[in-house]
């Protein structure tokens, strides 16, 4: 999984967030198993009865937020004061020549809808994404770095 923490109450996220009996975690479309998360960090303890009767405080369940599909498997997620950057590409056929793009997927932490999406030259390696004050900063698996940035007029 790819997490990313806010300091605060929630954690964002990709992955998977249930797994069946026998299903192995690698398939040739992740796109359908994996998704973009936000989960409540600590959600409140609850009170329980144990079988004595005794009443104990126990952790919170876990609470998801908001969950969504995103049309590529995700190798870099940053996260900013509004949104997520979340940087990927095609799971299968994987190509390390460095001919199949990538994207880069910029989603509210609000609800995980998609805010924009900006095309990579190539696919994006596994955290290879950073984010100053000069740009995004992208390590591809062509051995690349892409900056992305905004120019202003004036």
């Amino acid at each position: 999984r790819l997490l990313v923490f806010d300091g605060g109450k929630h954690i964002y996220g990709y992955g998977r967030l249930r797994y069946r009996m026998g299903d192995g975690h690698v398939r040739a479309n992740a796109t359908e198993d994996y998704k973009l998360f936000a989960e409540v960090f600590a959600p409140e303890p609850q009170t329980r009865q144990d079988r004595r009767g005794e009443t104990k405080q126990v952790a919170g369940r876990q609470e998801t937020k908001w969950a969504t599909n995103l049309p590529f498997v995700a190798k870099s997620i940053v996260l900013t004061r509004d949104a997520l950057l979340v940087a990927g590409g095609k799971s299968m056929p994987y190509t390390p020549s460095g001919d199949t793009p990538g994207t880069l997927w910029i989603a509210s932490r609000k609800d995980g809808a998609k805010q924009e999406t900006c095309p990579l030259p190539t696919q994006p390696i596994l955290d290879g994404m950073a984010l100053t004050d000069y740009g995004i900063f992208v390590s591809t698996i062509d051995g690349a770095i892409t900056c992305l940035r905004t120019t202003t007029s004036e």
